[in-house]
């Protein structure tokens, strides 16, 4: 799971450079190339989970976030 967090850490750092520069670019090929290759080096090392579980969750967070409101 080493390599998840990796990408969830890309992700996060993305999302972040974003917010603090709201007309900053789109990621860059290469960005979305390496975070496609860390993917598929997850897939095929068994890591990850199906992505079914993955959306269950990520509804889960967002009727708990809505509750909150």
């Amino acid at each position: 799971m080493e390599a998840s967090n990796s990408v969830i850490q890309q992700t996060a750092q993305r999302q972040q450079r974003q917010r603090s520069a709201p007309n900053a670019d789109e990621p860059t090929k290469a960005e979305l190339m390496d975070d496609i290759r860390i993917g598929l080096q997850q897939a095929a090392a068994g890591e990850g989970r199906p992505a079914h579980e993955a959306f269950a969750e990520i509804r889960r967070k967002i009727a708990g976030d809505a509750h909150s409101r």
